[in-house]
């Protein structure tokens, strides 16, 4: 009777083994859950992720409804203007989107291209045949630079990043 007391008494518990290989594997599947989670945009990204998708949806509209639209540059963020045939109206759909106070972007045409007309607004332009303008944006927050370059087909493309 002696021994079954013994063997019971041996099996009743945990060795140190045991216990570390289950916190070893505790370990691992939080290290592999915490790198897959996804990295926390800055506020550059931000609003580099936001003027790419307002300019996309803009040339999206313009294709759609086949109206000549434009994105101007107004405080505080851009602003949906239409053209008319004769001047340039803003939309029913006020202001596109809000950028930080701190975001400054600017328009240049790229080289060999023609320039920015003197007598429009400083505007993105989408053609309802898909056709634009190439223009660089630069956008601009603190010390840290993005370029997006609006190809003639209206496509956004990253241009790089000057620190």
């Amino acid at each position: 009777m002696k021994t079954e007391c013994t063997s019971r008494r041996h099996d009743a518990g945990m060795t140190l083994v045991e216990v570390l290989l289950v916190v070893f594997i505790m370990g691992l599947i939080a290290g592999v859950a915490v790198m897959t989670l996804p990295s926390r945009d800055t506020p550059q990204e931000k609003a580099l992720q936001t003027v790419r998708t307002a300019i996309e949806d803009v040339r999206d509209r313009a294709v759609l409804t086949g109206e000549v639209l434009g994105l101007r540059l107004g405080p505080g963020g851009f602003e949906l203007v239409s053209w008319t045939g004769e001047e340039w109206l803003p939309t029913r759909v006020q202001p596109v989107m809000r950028l930080p106070q701190a975001v400054r972007i600017s328009f240049t045409p790229l080289e060999g291209k023609r320039g920015l007309e003197k007598d429009r607004p400083m505007a993105l332009v989408f053609n309802p045949l898909g056709v634009n303008e190439p223009i660089r944006l630069e956008i601009s927050m603190g010390p840290e630079t993005d370029l997006l370059e609006i190809t003639p087909e209206g496509e956004v493309v990253d241009a790089g990043n000057l620190e």
